[in-house]
């Protein structure tokens, strides 16, 4: 059970960082 939660956990931070990185370059395209 940790040993799932700490991957999803790893998986959802680094989607949420790859959203935020392509966000902030489009407004900077903008």
């Amino acid at each position: 059970m940790r040993r799932v939660y700490h991957h999803v956990g790893g998986r959802a931070v680094t989607i949420g960082i790859a959203d935020g990185w392509v966000r902030t370059h489009r407004v900077l395209r903008e």
